[in-house]
């Protein structure tokens, strides 16, 4: 039986909620808010049911506009898209765009790998302790015994200005926001008057140690890294050392939302400091760092619903984002998923935690059937679970992923440094026709 266009119109009209003449050839994925990622997911499938067909992986996400979904689904090929009116060139969100070049780390979205300089991301996990992962970040090798212990002597040289501003400030009651709080502390480091001082490394430090301050941590004058996780959240030194290596592998991922904020910041001639605090706010959002404790709220919301599935189905049909699910990068799996499922294993002994962990299994297992659409666990999720097993506070979660991030971006803003360019990507025009007379 032939299929007509105003047929595959009306599918596509009830799956993003439009009205049908707004249906064009010319529509495009991303083009509205209704066709997002989880959108096209949605929309797929209603396709396949509609016209009881299956669309393989490979060519979901090629179908991108309107034309191509009516050209595949009459004829199962792809089709040459026609001409675009106004936005040929145009890509949103920069979506495949590569704006430079980087030695910091290697993505390989299709062998789902990443490495840390010329390190297998795993390997230098299973091989170097997190500190000397720090100092690779943020110096480009690894450090020999007299360098990390110099390193370590000085990454808490602010100490005293991070105590000072902590107990002006919050002594005695909890901030609103952590990572707010972690962001007005970093500007005012600013207004120190010694600028050899504000090397991005020991910002680095009173950050963490800041962000131990008003967690509850009890003020020492000698510390280490271990000694503030361990006192700050009541952590044996095995959960610790699993909480470190969740760090290591939040430490960095390419021209995210926040690296690539900072650059921007950067390459304007910014500092340190300022072009951080721009990274700082883009973590925030809730399609970033944000979907952390997202997905804590998520995953206990639904413990004791006895209709999971149900509740999934209608978040993927009313396009309700589920937090921890997709990503821009991975379309088969995200590599960093696997190690820290490996990290959440080791945690298991603890029986109080277990309703939540099956409660997380069952999210999986229902989603399962939708991986091929893209829609797959990211390292927000199992991160979620693993600082939940840890019992870290929710209020902390995005702090900690800022804090643990912050190498990352110190290397970042170490390479815009090195050869600035102004980051300054342009916008197509298309409004309505120019008024000249």
């Amino acid at each position: 039986m032939e299929i007509h266009d105003e047929e595959i119109f009306t599918v596509i009209s009830h799956c993003l909620k439009l009205p049908k003449e707004s249906v064009t050839p010319h529509l495009r994925y991303h083009e509205i808010p209704s066709w997002d990622s989880l959108g096209h997911i949605y929309l797929i499938t209603e396709l396949e049911r509609h016209f009881n067909i299956k669309i393989p992986h490979e060519t979901i996400y090629v179908l991108n506009n309107v034309h191509l979904i009516c050209s595949y689904i009459k004829n199962r090929t792809i089709a040459v898209s026609p001409p675009r009116n106004g936005n040929a060139g145009v890509s949103r969100g920069l979506k495949d765009i590569y704006f430079d070049e980087t030695r910091i780390s290697m993505i390989d979205p299709e062998g789902s790998r990443i490495s840390y300089r010329e390190y297998d991301l795993l390997y230098l996990m299973e091989h170097y302790s997190y500190e000397e992962a720090v100092f690779l970040m943020i110096f480009e090798h690894l450090p020999s015994k007299a360098e990390l212990s110099n390193f370590l002597e000085q990454l808490f040289d602010l100490k005293e200005e991070c105590f000072e501003y902590y107990s002006a400030q919050y002594s005695g009651r909890e901030p609103a926001e952590q990572h707010l709080a972690i962001l007005d502390f970093i500007f005012y480091l600013n207004n120190i008057q010694d600028k050899t001082r504000l090397l991005p490394y020991k910002i680095y430090g009173a950050a963490l140690l800041f962000l131990c301050l008003v967690n509850g941590y009890k003020y020492q004058s000698n510390f280490t890294i271990d000694h503030l996780l361990e006192n700050t959240f009541a952590l044996k030194n095995r959960d610790a050392q699993l909480l470190k290596q969740c760090m290591v592998l939040l430490m960095e991922h390419g021209a995210n939302a926040g690296a690539f904020s900072l650059r921007v910041a950067a390459s304007t001639g910014n500092n340190f400091i300022l072009s951080l605090c721009a990274a700082i706010i883009t973590f925030s959002g809730n399609k970033h760092g944000g979907a952390l404790l997202e997905v804590n709220d998520f995953v206990r919301m639904l413990i004791n619903n006895p209709n999971k599935e149900w509740f999934i189905e209608m978040c993927i049909k009313n396009n309700v984002n589920i937090p921890g699910f997709g990503h821009r990068v991975y379309k088969k799996e995200d590599p960093r998923v696997l190690y820290i499922a490996g990290l959440i294993a080791k945690m298991l002994e603890d029986e109080s935690e277990k309703g939540y962990y099956t409660t997380c299994l069952e999210i999986l297992s229902i989603l399962e059937k939708y991986k091929r659409y893209g829609l797959i666990p990211n390292v927000d999720f199992f991160s979620g679970i693993l600082f939940n097993m840890l019992r870290l506070p929710p209020a902390a979660f995005l702090s900690i992923f800022i804090v643990s991030r912050m190498p990352g971006l110190i290397a970042h803003f170490n390479e815009q440094h090195e050869n600035n360019i102004l980051i300054r990507p342009n916008l197509k025009y298309n409004g309505k026709s120019i008024i000249s007379e």
